[in-house]
C-alpha cells in the first residue's frame, strides 16, 4: 500500500512537469508566432514603400521625358541628344511592354518577336532577333 502511494505522487508529480512543460511550449509558439506575424508585417510595410518609391522614379522620369520632347519642338539646338533620348525612352517602354505582356500572356504582337516580312517594309525597318552564338568545340577545349 506504501509502495502504490509513492507511486501515485511520483506519477503526479511527472504528470504536473509535463503540463508545466506543455505550458512552456505553447507560450514559446505564440511568441514565435507573434514575431513571424510582426516580420510579415514589416516587410510588407518595407514592400509598399519599395513599390511606392519605384512608381514615383518612373513618374518622374516620364515627367522629365516629356518636358524634354517639348522643350526639343520649342527649341531646335539639341535635336540630337533629344532624339537619342526619345529612342532611349522607346527602348524602355518596349522592355516594359514585354515584360508585361509575359504577365499577360498578350506577347504575340510585341516589337521584341520578329515580325513576318511585308512587300513594302525597308531594311531598316526589320527587327531581327538572332540566335545565341554557340562556342565551337575548338574553344571550349
Amino acid at each position: 500500500m506504501m509502495v502504490e502511494v509513492k507511486r501515485l505522487a511520483s506519477m503526479e508529480s511527472q504528470r504536473e512537469s509535463v503540463e508545466s512543460r506543455i505550458d512552456n511550449m505553447e507560450a514559446r509558439f505564440i511568441g514565435l508566432d507573434s514575431s513571424l506575424q510582426d516580420y510579415k508585417d514589416s516587410m510588407d510595410l518595407s514592400f509598399q514603400k519599395l513599390k511606392l518609391d519605384m512608381d514615383s522614379k518612373f513618374q518622374t522620369l516620364m515627367e522629365a521625358i516629356a518636358l524634354l520632347r517639348t522643350s526639343r519642338m520649342e527649341d531646335s539646338t539639341m535635336p540630337n541628344l533629344l532624339t537619342s533620348l526619345n529612342e532611349e525612352d522607346d527602348g524602355i517602354l518596349k522592355q516594359k511592354e514585354f515584360i508585361l505582356s509575359n504577365f499577360t500572356g498578350n506577347h504575340l504582337n510585341s516589337p521584341m518577336i520578329p515580325q513576318p516580312l511585308t512587300p513594302t517594309a525597308k531594311v531598316d525597318e526589320i527587327n531581327i532577333v538572332a540566335p545565341p552564338r554557340t562556342p565551337r568545340k575548338e574553344a571550349i577545349l
